[in-house]
């Protein structure tokens, strides 16, 4: 709930106190507070939330509706917290930036973004879930800057290094109209019920529920998420790419290394919880992570009305994360000891013809940073195209460079080499050679997911 000032004058004899005691529930007022006679205080008014708020904030909704598809971008986590992202099915899982070696990892700075704003409300006690017609809130009626700074604040404590499995959840969230509800017992949803059992305890803790919706959250962490993981890249770039001053401290090369722009995605909010919120049983359909062009296509189209260049521009949003393949089935990095690092190397790797892709399984026993002793016998991954010490891609991932076949055990009816380039091959080979351009519409097409279903949305104050 939100406040506005009101100056109140109170006059009476001179030392005499008095006590106001008005409750602050469903269009009422509580204010407590001692005040002298003669004394001119600002109190808080309430906004009521009963009535026609202006503009309609988020409210409590109808859940969300089954999506179409099949099952798409991949990623999600551990028990740790760490995800995954995009929203293809495959459950996937982030790690700090860069890969191993001595020294600090790629990007382990801790910069904190905007630190500006007001404090949060919330007493820092143990979270008690309010109902949700409380919490789904239909009565906002502004947001401002101050705010969103300290729900950022406050947020990113929950995520730390899964900030890949943070943009994960706004496409799963997203489809079937971004509605802050996740059904945390389909496994295409594996590894981001960490993540959001943590948003939810801040939510509580720090009452954000009186301000804005968790839908409206899960977005703006999404966007801090791509902006952190876009200033580290930078950051780490100055230092130890071609115009640095230091060496690598690990074994990634920076050699090659680039300045990315800014992502410019505004925040709005406005967006409506469903009535469970943040849980749901209902079943989106996410598609699946074995889908060749076609079928990706169709998937995109279908739910959000994209065109194959923009899911093209989409899908680089998997530089970020890894897969596990006890979360998901797969297991490998998109891009090697750059999953913490937003930039356009997803697709300088899949349009590089040299690097050797190969389209195979791999046995669990042989993987690398997996727990072997969970193994089952047999086990295998799914099919996935890889390059040593390079990274793995899903097929639908290779989908949007090369056109395919996938046969029922998911693997693709021909090779690298083979296969004929698909439509969007010449979007690929323009967003590998120019990170602007590449972030330019990835910011477009991020902007206009984060608004599927959504109704109307507002600007920050």
């Amino acid at each position: 709930m939100l406040w506005d000032s009101k100056k109140v004058v109170l006059t009476g004899e001179s030392g005499n106190v008095y006590t106001l005691d008005i409750l602050a529930k469903k269009g009422k007022a509580k204010l407590k507070g001692t005040v002298k006679l003669g004394a001119v205080v600002t109190t808080p008014k309430p906004t009521p939330s009963s009535g026609t708020p202006k503009p309609p904030g988020p409210g409590s909704g109808s859940g969300k509706p089954p999506g179409t598809g099949s099952g798409i971008l991949p990623g999600s986590g551990n028990p740790s917290g760490q995800g995954g992202v995009g929203g293809l099915s495959c459950s996937c899982v982030a790690t700090k930036m860069g890969g191993g070696g001595p020294g600090p990892e790629p990007g382990s700075g801790t910069g904190s973004g905007s630190e500006t704003g007001s404090t949060g409300t919330g007493s820092g006690s143990e979270p008690t879930p309010t109902p949700a017609n409380e919490t789904t809130g239909s009565g906002y009626s502004s947001l401002s800057q101050a705010q969103v700074d300290t729900i950022i604040r406050k947020s990113k404590k929950a995520l730390g290094n899964a900030k890949p499995a943070a943009v994960r959840l706004t496409f799963h969230d997203c489809v079937g109209g971004c509605n802050g509800c996740l059904n945390i017992d389909n496994p295409d949803n594996k590894g981001l019920e960490d993540v959001v059992a943590k948003l939810e305890e801040i939510y509580q803790a720090e009452e954000f529920y009186n301000i804005v919706s968790r839908a409206d959250v899960w977005a703006l962490m999404g966007i801090w998420s791509v902006n952190d993981t876009i200033r580290r890249n930078n950051e780490d770039c100055a230092l130890y790419g071609p115009n640095g001053t230091l060496p690598s401290p690990n074994q990634h090369s920076y050699e090659n290394c680039q300045m990315v722009t800014d992502l410019q995605v505004p925040f709005m909010w406005g967006r409506k919880d469903c009535e469970t919120s943040p849980y749901a049983s209902t079943d989106v359909h996410l598609p699946a992570a074995t889908l060749g062009y076609d079928g990706l296509m169709q998937f995109f189209s279908s739910e959000f009305e994209f065109t194959p260049r923009e899911v093209t521009a989409l899908m680089g949003v998997h530089t970020l994360g890894k897969a596990d393949i006890f979360n998901s089935g797969f297991h490998g990095t998109w891009v090697n000891n750059q999953q913490g690092y937003f930039n356009n190397q997803y697709y300088i790797n899949i349009a590089n013809s040299s690097l050797g892709w190969r389209a195979f399984q791999k046995p669990c026993e042989n993987l690398p940073n997996a727990d072997i002793s969970a193994c089952q016998a047999g086990q295998m991954t799914g099919w996935s195209w890889n390059v040593a010490a390079t990274g793995f891609n899903l097929n639908a991932d290779m989908a949007i460079y090369k056109n395919f076949s996938v046969q029922d055990s998911g693997e693709p009816d021909c090779t690298y080499e083979e296969c004929p380039l698909s439509p969007t091959a010449p979007d690929v080979e323009e967003f590998a050679q120019d990170n602007s351009l590449w972030i330019d519409e990835f910011s477009s097409i991020y902007t206009k997911m984060l608004a599927h279903g959504a109704g109307e949305l507002y600007p920050v104050e």
